[in-house]
């Protein structure tokens, strides 16, 4: 699978069981997110999937998405997908982002199958990016404009 060979149909596609995941893990409209660094439980309402879609170690696909926490603190959970007997599933979740931190982790050996406008997982190294300061963690910014200046 790359960039030239997926089409949008393959991303709602995959991108259709991360909103079944999500629908099916609220609890009173809620999502109840562990957060295995901090060690503690954060209460947050699903805002949206980013448009971005990544395939990880040409196994599985990874999509970000956006929660609002209670103490409304933007939360950006990642959903990993892969195809199961025909299906697609999703087998785990992980916060990218929380309180502004960018959690490195699963994302570094992506190949960009659908790039967000101003996302982190496209190559927003460079002059737009700093411009724009287009991650929410600031990625860029702190790894690649520093390095510029």
């Amino acid at each position: 699978m790359s960039a030239a060979t997926a089409t949008p149909e393959f991303r709602e596609a995959v991108q259709a069981a991360m909103l079944e995941y999500i629908d099916a893990t609220k609890i009173n409209g809620k999502h109840l997110v562990f957060d295995p660094v901090q060690g503690d439980y954060i209460s947050a309402t699903f805002q949206k999937l980013h448009t971005n879609l990544m395939m990880v170690a040409d196994t599985f696909f990874v999509s970000c998405s956006d929660f609002l926490t209670d103490d409304g603190e933007l939360l950006d959970i990642d959903y990993m997908v892969a195809e199961s007997g025909g299906y697609w599933t999703v087998f785990q979740a992980a916060i990218h982002v929380r309180g502004g931190e960018l959690r490195e982790s699963h994302m570094e050996t992506t190949k960009v199958l659908f790039e967000r406008e101003g996302g982190c997982g496209g190559k927003c190294c460079g002059t737009k990016c700093c411009a724009a300061k287009c991650c929410s963690a600031k990625c860029c910014a702190a790894k690649c404009c520093a390095a510029k200046d």
